[in-house]
């Protein structure tokens, strides 16, 4: 080692961490990584993320360059900026799972493409070594195959968020059983599978789940209290918090006779003992549908808490009233356009049964 190596060798902690801040991530590894130990710790300590984004030259080769050198340093946490024309994410992810100390790792891809130009097939090797990721965010589309493809690996997982979860091809009639005994926290952005595809996924991942949160606007089906019930009792058992949104469905294509049907189904005993409240938001162009915990007071709207509507129990004591169900209606720019509006919606508004009427928790109208 020359003179100069020597000299470089024993700067400060400090210095090296200067000149850390003016390297990119990939640039520190390739040269400091594997020189010795004390630049090993140097290194372990500094990096809080792998950054492949725009400036970075390098392509698969020099992905798995990085990775093979870094997997010394048990680095617990890493995000996956993808950039390039690369669609087959197999060799990414079989990279990722080969990290022996991951906890936490999101994967993005930034470049406008089809579902069907990417690949995700990662077969379980025989005695392969299962990964260790715990918290992982899939920031891309994917199908449930694929979406299961990448599961298997993943045994320690605790939190999974998806970006995108659709179908573009026929399922598949492969049964791959899965075990994710720890998997407590399932959050997907924008569900486009059907309700009978998504029952599938549910089946094979949630025995332990405790938080579902799902955003979908493709299907109907989503809206039947039946079968969420059915799926949540015998499969999601242990659910305590159910956030479901469904934006955004045109006005015109939905009866009122359908909305009082849904509005009804979401009022049961089930969702009422869950604590979970139906809303159903209307006006003149779209109506939104949503399943969410109680946590908020919901007379609360100002912080004014005084003349809070109370309800006698059983036992002859007053408690505050909770509601299982939130209508909001939004009105429209012109009278008659209202008017019109208020009477499409007079059978769903006309309280015929009283423990309908009972059952509502707020109705708020804005005009």
């Amino acid at each position: 080692m020359s003179q100069k190596q020597t000299q470089f060798m024993i700067l400060p902690n400090e210095v090296i961490y200067n000149i850390f801040d003016f390297l990119k991530t990939s640039d520190i590894l390739r040269a400091f990584a594997h020189l010795n130990g004390r630049y090993d710790d140097l290194i372990r300590f500094y990096i809080k993320r792998i950054d492949l984004t725009a400036g970075w030259e390098g392509n698969l080769r020099d992905f798995k360059w990085i990775w093979s050198s870094i997997q010394a340093l048990k680095i617990s946490r890493y995000y996956v900026h993808w950039e390039e024309e690369y669609f087959d994410l197999s060799d990414i992810y079989r990279i990722i799972f080969t990290l022996p100390s991951l906890k936490y790792n999101k994967l993005s891809l930034c470049l406008e493409y089809d579902e069907e130009d990417t690949n995700i097939s990662i077969p379980l090797a025989l005695n392969e070594q299962f990964s260790t990721i715990e918290y992982m965010v899939i920031n891309h589309s994917c199908t449930p195959d694929k979406l299961m493809s990448i599961l298997c690996h993943t045994p320690q997982l605790h939190h999974l968020i998806c970006e995108t979860l659709e179908e573009i091809e026929p399922a598949s009639t492969n049964e791959q059983s899965i075990t994710l005994s720890n998997l407590v926290y399932v959050r997907i952005n924008n569900c486009q599978i059907d309700f009978d595809r998504f029952e599938m996924f549910m089946k094979k991942v949630s025995s332990q789940l405790q938080v579902l949160r799902i955003k979908q606007k493709y299907d109907k089906a989503y809206l039947d209290a039946d079968r969420w019930k059915r799926l949540i009792k015998n499969y999601i058992p242990n659910l305590q918090e159910f956030i479901y949104e469904y934006p955004g469905y045109e006005y015109n294509d939905y009866e009122t006779t359908s909305l009082d049907t849904t509005f009804n189904q979401f009022i049961s005993p089930f969702w009422v003992d869950k604590g979970w409240i139906f809303e159903l938001e209307i006006n003149n162009k779209e109506i939104s549908f949503s399943i969410h915990p109680h946590k908020k007071k919901w007379f609360d709207v100002d912080g004014n808490t005084e003349n809070v509507p109370v309800r006698r129990n059983t036992d002859n004591a007053l408690a505050p009233f909770i509601p299982t169900s939130q209508l909001l209606i939004s009105g429209c720019s012109t009278t008659e356009q209202n008017q019109t509006f208020i009477d499409d919606f007079k059978a769903l508004c006309e309280i015929r049964d009283a423990r309908f009427s009972d059952m509502i928790g707020k109705v708020s109208i804005f005009y």
